[in-house]
């Protein structure tokens, strides 16, 4: 799925329920997203990992590029460890790289990916309504994304936070075509060798 705001991952999540398998969260955000509600709703913009949580087939949720402040409370952040979030934030990634958050899918997992721009950094997506300094690189998303397919499966991906009004020069605009047509072509592979 491709869209705007950080709603619309609840709804694909819950569709993915209905298939009988459990799941992995793999979401990339600048934000966590554990609010239980915002301005009053509980389904909207910053809350998806808490709903995501609150399904039954999710069994592990894993946060990459976290950095963003404003979208959660220190109880937030304490109810997402509660739960078993494993969480490495942007800092983490320009530290350590990304081979921590990659050994916790586990081999054979059925993953949904759920890939919100403003991971990414503002130089290479500024297309987004919550821009901050620090973000992840195409490639470090990419390859994300790649070793999701190699250690499991990804059964569902969404994009969201797309704001095609606050781009500039058609950058934000590129690197996100660019990422879910490379997205696309890894799934195509995963659908060839599972055959």
């Amino acid at each position: 799925m491709i869209g705007g705001d950080d709603s619309i991952p609840i709804p694909m999540l819950d569709a993915m329920g209905d298939t009988g398998k459990s799941y992995t969260v793999l979401q990339v955000d600048a934000h966590i997203d554990w609010r239980e509600s915002h301005m009053g709703e509980t389904h909207g913009l910053s809350s998806t990992m808490r709903r995501a949580s609150e399904m039954d087939r999710i069994e592990k949720i894993i946060q990459v590029g976290a950095r963003g402040i404003g979208s959660g409370h220190s109880s937030d952040h304490e109810d997402a460890i509660a739960w078993g979030a494993k969480f490495f934030t942007g800092l983490d990634i320009h530290r350590y790289g990304l081979q921590p958050a990659i050994e916790q899918i586990g081999s054979g997992d059925e993953i949904i990916l759920c890939i919100d721009i403003d991971a990414m950094d503002p130089s290479i997506a500024p297309n987004t309504i919550g821009c901050a300094p620090g973000g992840l690189s195409y490639y470090q998303v990419l390859e994300l994304i790649c070793a999701a397919a190699d250690r499991g499966r990804i059964a569902a991906v969404d994009f969201v936070e797309i704001m095609p009004e606050v781009d500039i020069d058609g950058i934000g605009g590129l690197t996100v075509s660019r990422l879910v047509a490379a997205t696309m072509g890894v799934i195509a592979r995963q659908k060839l060798t599972e055959g």
